[in-house]
């Protein structure tokens, strides 16, 4: 993980912009939280994002 920040869960244009900010991303992690992340990744993709599912860390370990 190189960078984090939370956005808004409408649109994502402000999110692209911050990334693009720190120059040309290779991938993006999404963590999969039901619906928001299944969205979050099908709206970057259809911005020509690569997206990569991150799954949830097991927090009982």
């Amino acid at each position: 993980m190189l960078w984090h920040r939370e956005f808004p869960a409408i649109g994502t244009t402000s999110l692209c912009a911050w990334m693009h900010g720190y120059g040309e991303e290779s991938s993006i992690g999404v963590e999969n939280t039901d619906s928001l992340g299944a969205a979050l990744a099908r709206e970057l993709t259809r911005n020509g994002e690569e997206v990569v599912e991150v799954n949830r860390p097991n927090r009982l370990a």
